[in-house]
């Protein structure tokens, strides 16, 4: 009884070991298509970088100003005619960053070393600008350089 249930063992870790290899490896189920002609719609269209001007936002904790911040950033479109749209509207895109800054950057500057993550900047700033045009208007946002203005 113990022979069979050490050869069970040993069958499952082998079949373990057997599908790791395939998995990082991957062959068999785990195989990945590649399609070698085949290009990216997006890849295609030109991309335009729209500059903003630098967003200046004071950071306030409580009721004091903690820092104040310059975020320069750029807009990636993908297209000419949604260039043009975002061109007609940097106002209003200007301000709805600025508003939506002002809510979020206390929140996330660590309060013991005045540190910022940039990382997660970016990610609000892309969700800002998909909220303010649904319709992937905006296909990415760029942050350029955010200096610490004293």
């Amino acid at each position: 009884m113990k022979i069979i249930v050490i050869i069970a063992i040993a069958l499952m870790v082998i079949s373990g070991v057997a599908f790791g290899v395939m998995k990082s490896m991957e062959l068999g189920p785990f195989a990945v298509e590649r399609l070698e002609g085949s290009i990216d719609e997006s890849a295609q269209i030109q991309a335009t970088y729209i500059s903003l001007d630098p967003l200046t936002v004071n950071v306030i904790s409580g009721n004091k100003i903690i820092t104040t911040l310059r975020i320069s950033v750029q807009l990636d479109v993908r297209g000419d005619d949604k260039a043009e749209f975002v061109y007609a509207n940097l106002p209003k895109i200007s301000s709805y960053l600025l508003q939506d800054m002002h809510a979020f950057l206390p929140r996330i500057i660590s309060s013991k070393d005045k540190s910022l993550d940039v990382f997660l900047l970016k990610k609000r700033l892309k969700l800002a600008t998909d909220r303010l045009f649904p319709k992937e208007q905006i296909h990415n946002v760029l942050i350029q350089s955010i200096d610490v203005i004293q």
